[in-house]
C-alpha cells in the first residue's frame, strides 16, 4: 500500500481512538460534575445535567428533529428498536467527535514536515 493510504488510515483509526477516549473521559467527569454540584445522592440538579449533557446528546436532538417521540418510547422495557437507536446514538458521537480529530491531525501532518537527507547518491565503499 502507499504510504499515503497507510498515513490516512492511522489517522483515522487514531480519531476514533481519540474520539472514544474523549468521550469517556467527558462523561466521566461530567458525572463527578453533577454529583458534586446536586444537593444531594438522592436527587441530581437537572439544569446541570442538562448543561454537561448537551454535547454528548447533539445526536439525540438531530433524531428527535426527523421523528418526535411517541407514548411507546417513554414505556420502561427495552426494546430492539431502543437497543438500535440507542447504539446508533453511541456510533454517531463517535463519528461526531471524530470528524474534528480526523480535521486536526491532518493538519497537523500537512505542516509537519520530514527533514530529508541528501542520501540520493549512496557513500562510496571504504577502501582497503
Amino acid at each position: 500500500m502507499p504510504a499515503r493510504i497507510m498515513g490516512s488510515m492511522k489517522r483515522v483509526i487514531l480519531s476514533i481512538a481519540i474520539s472514544v477516549a474523549f468521550l469517556a473521559a467527558y462523561l466521566a467527569v461530567s458525572a463527578a460534575v453533577v454529583i458534586f454540584l446536586s444537593p444531594g445522592s438522592d436527587r441530581y440538579n437537572m439544569s446541570v445535567v442538562k448543561m454537561v449533557q448537551f454535547p454528548v446528546t447533539i445526536p439525540n436532538y438531530i433524531y428527535y428533529q426527523f421523528f418526535p417521540p411517541t407514548a411507546e418510547d417513554f414505556s420502561q422495557t427495552m426494546s430492539a428498536k431502543k437497543a438500535v437507536i440507542a447504539t446508533a446514538f453511541l456510533l454517531m458521537n463517535i463519528v461526531l467527535y471524530t470528524i474534528p480529530v480526523y480535521i486536526i491531525l491532518s493538519i497537523v501532518a500537512k505542516f509537519r514536515k520530514k527533514k530529508l537527507r541528501d542520501s540520493a547518491v549512496p557513500p562510496s565503499p571504504p577502501q582497503f
